[in-house]
């Protein structure tokens, strides 16, 4: 993992990145094994040996290495969170690696929906305070460009300390990329806002809101913090077409977000309001039906009676689709 003569130079960057990523390096280092304290914290360095690796790996920047790592441990473990170095993405930017970084927000872009984790969050703010307290802006920018872009808000009070961890290494272009973050008590407010709109029904009130760019269509909300699901899902609650369509039409993805669960999809939250014309557009827009069939199978008689129009163009579409894969594949296979 380290080439031949420079094995000083990285341990000493290690060294460095350790003492900013972990408050118990200083007792490791100066206490006794036999020591009380030096038993405490021991076992945090040596649970989880496989995402330690990985993290030093990337506090390190070998790259090769990284990928190599984690063909064997899996990817998983690139976001968990180690006590001694964070998570793989923090001890990166930590070290100023601009490939391993690169390579870890490829694979959260790619990823993120089809594999959701709630560790990604972690992981992006031990990062971007890492960047931060080491004055490493270039890095702090580009972290903050992705946090702001997929996660929907940043508690109060950590924000607060990103600033003030900003003001000791001035730099515009972070100060202008703190400020466009949301927060949880001005998300709960644009939010309310939405839900209003959202009951108007009316597509040229509906359209000036989302001209303002208060929120990303495509973002989850905790709903222990904000009662909210996501934009879509609460716009097919409200139960209006005209701000699902103008949603759809402006880009939010047609299943919701990788966060929903399967009863706050919005395909399912159409199918219970038995509205065909939310469900056709929704469809039109690629929704899933496959995401929702074991909520329907599990479902009462009565409930598919009331709702036979829309059972006959699920299953509809559905055969469509099928006839348009076998198409596409060259035509349904021979038995």
């Amino acid at each position: 993992m380290v080439s031949a003569g420079d094995e000083y130079a990285t341990a000493l960057m290690l060294s460095k990145q350790l003492h900013i990523a972990c408050k118990s390096a200083f007792e490791m280092a100066s206490y006794r094994k036999s020591s009380k304290t030096f038993q405490r914290v021991l076992p945090y360095f040596t649970d989880n040996s496989a995402g330690i690796q990985l993290a030093v790996i990337a506090a390190v920047g070998n790259l090769d290495a990284l990928k190599s790592a984690v063909n064997s441990y899996g990817s998983d473990l690139l976001w968990d969170v180690s006590y001694t170095f964070g998570s793989s993405l923090a001890a990166a930017a930590g070290g100023g690696h601009d490939d391993v970084v690169q390579y870890l927000l490829d694979y959260f872009v790619t990823n993120h929906r089809m594999y959701p984790m709630e560790q990604y969050e972690a992981a992006f703010r031990g990062a971007i305070a890492t960047t931060l307290g080491q004055g490493n802006t270039d890095m702090s920018v580009r972290l903050l460009h992705v946090y702001h872009q997929y996660f929907p808000a940043v508690p109060k009070l950590l924000l607060s300390s990103w600033i003030a961890m900003a003001a000791k290494h001035p730099d515009d272009r972070v100060s202008v990329r703190l400020l466009e973050l949301r927060t949880e008590p001005g998300l709960r407010e644009c939010l309310g806002k939405f839900k209003l709109v959202c009951k108007t029904n009316s597509k040229p009130v509906f359209d000036a809101f989302l001209r303002l760019r208060s929120m990303n269509l495509n973002q989850g909300y905790l709903e222990k913090k904000v009662a909210f699901r996501c934009p879509l899902s609460e716009a097919v609650g409200v139960g209006h077409f005209s701000p699902v369509r103008s949603l759809l039409y402006h880009g939010a993805h047609a299943d919701g977000v990788p966060t929903c669960r399967p009863c706050d999809l919005p395909l399912w939250l159409a199918v219970q309001r038995n509205s065909l014309e939310i469900v056709a557009v929704l469809l039109s827009y690629g929704a899933d039906i496959e995401s929702i069939v074991q909520l329907w199978i599990d479902s009462d008689d009565q409930f598919k009676e009331e709702r036979g129009a829309i059972m006959m163009h699920l299953n509809m579409v559905s055969q469509q689709r099928g006839a348009q894969w076998d198409a596409a594949m060259g035509g349904p296979q021979q038995s």
